[in-house]
């Protein structure tokens, strides 16, 4: 299974860059938290802050896709969030040197449940983090995610089970031990990310 995010443009205009395609990141199956577990903080930084995302489950195989068809490509969405060590994240940038250990370590993407989504369908995601204020994030439209599934498969064959991350147009969440996040839709919770 690959996971692919893409990035936050808040990420980019900290490096101040423009690029001429949307970035991509890649992230290891042993990223992936289970819904419900905690997030434990690691030692290796001591600023943590987590990006929300709309996670696209691919159901069935392609590669080079183009936009009118990306909606026969998937069926399901969810809540997601990933999680960034804030110093070893600008230090990185600053020396110009790869991101992964900042973004891609173990247990830092936490996935929700999958809902179905089909073209009838509009709903919010609301996003819980106790003692901050909660965000209320619509879905993306169709273009948003056909978009982000045919630039995808420019570079991946994407196959039955992967996983496309879109970034919600959010400011990140701060992480602090002892809080809980949580993505809820329809009184319904998706998502529980307990923080210790």
């Amino acid at each position: 299974m690959k996971i692919l995010a893409f990035l936050p443009s808040q990420y980019l205009t900290d490096l101040g860059a423009t690029l001429p395609v949307a970035p991509i990141l890649s992230f290891p199956d042993s990223s992936i938290i289970k819904n419900g577990n905690p997030f434990f903080i690691p030692d290796f930084d001591t600023d943590f802050s987590a990006h929300i995302y709309f996670a696209i489950k691919i159901s069935r195989l392609g590669k080079s896709i183009a936009p009118r068809f990306a909606e026969r490509y998937y069926s399901e969405i969810a809540p997601a969030l990933t999680v960034k060590a804030d110093n070893l994240l600008a230090t990185l940038q600053r020396s110009g040197l790869p991101w992964t250990s900042a973004v891609g370590f173990d247990k830092s993407v936490a996935i929700g449940e999958f809902i179905n989504y089909s073209e009838e369908d509009s709903f919010t995601f609301t996003i819980h983090a106790d003692g901050q204020e909660s965000v209320s994030i619509p879905v993306p439209d169709k273009k948003n995610i056909s978009d982000a599934i045919a630039e995808a498969s420019r570079y991946n064959s994407l196959k039955m089970g992967d996983l496309i991350l879109i970034p919600a147009l959010t400011p990140d969440i701060r992480l602090i031990i002892g809080e809980r996040l949580t993505a809820v839709v329809n009184d319904k919770e998706l998502l529980k990310f307990p923080i210790k």
